[in-house]
């Protein structure tokens, strides 16, 4: 995939991550350098065992209409979706995130203060996707990225979308994080809120646990 023109406007340059459902890339928009306000983004594209299911366009364009809902500071924005038909390939289009995955942050240096703030935002923040109708259905410290002065909450991959009828099949249970999914998820039930809020608790007692300083 690197150096592929993504639908004649996105150039991929790196390879960021690979998760269970997609493989994640940093990409220039030409557009973006020819206006001369050159701007990085990140591409999320399926892995190959994904583009070969027939869903597989409507499994990603459900995560665009959710992350399209979504307009707040510690939520990753979307800037854009499509299929390249020449390659086959759905993608969207996300912003790039400076910054370090909570689960790899040295934990030592953390303070109360720290922990105190990083969680106050991060309860808000889920307070403002569920006021939205929405279940993230997979809070981790793999999906929330410490920035300078801000956290970020991303990978909307498997959330429900309460208002929308089309839904994943949460019984085949092939997503689960079994460090912090819930009963009801990891029973293969449809998430909930408390889904939600039973997963933020674990991470936030994560953090408390490593906290060494006042």
């Amino acid at each position: 995939m690197l150096n592929t023109l993504i639908n004649k406007r996105y150039l991929i340059k790196e390879k960021i991550s690979s998760g269970g459902f997609c493989d994640i890339y940093k990409a220039s928009d030409i557009y973006e350098e020819y206006f001369q306000t050159k701007r990085e983004v990140v591409l999320k594209i399926p892995n190959d065992k994904l583009l070969n299911k027939e869903d597989i366009n409507e499994f990603l364009f459900m995560e665009y209409k959710i992350l399209r809902q979504l307009s707040h500071d510690n939520i990753i924005k979307v800037f854009d979706f499509g299929i390249d038909t020449n390659l086959n390939v759905p993608y969207i289009v996300l912003e790039y995130l400076h910054g370090i995955l909570l689960k790899d942050i040295n934990k030592n240096n953390l303070t109360k203060k720290n922990i105190k703030k990083i969680s106050e935002n991060l309860k808000k923040t889920l307070k403002y996707i569920h006021k939205k109708k929405i279940v993230h259905a997979d809070i981790s410290t793999s999906n929330i990225m410490l920035l300078k002065n801000n956290i970020k909450i991303f990978d909307f991959g498997v959330s429900l979308d309460k208002k929308d009828t089309l839904k994943l099949d949460y019984k085949a249970n092939y997503y689960i994080n079994n460090k912090y999914s819930s009963e009801n998820i990891l029973s293969g039930k449809e998430p909930t809120f408390d889904c939600d809020k039973y997963s933020l608790k674990l991470v936030i007692k994560e953090l408390n646990r490593y906290c060494t300083r006042g």
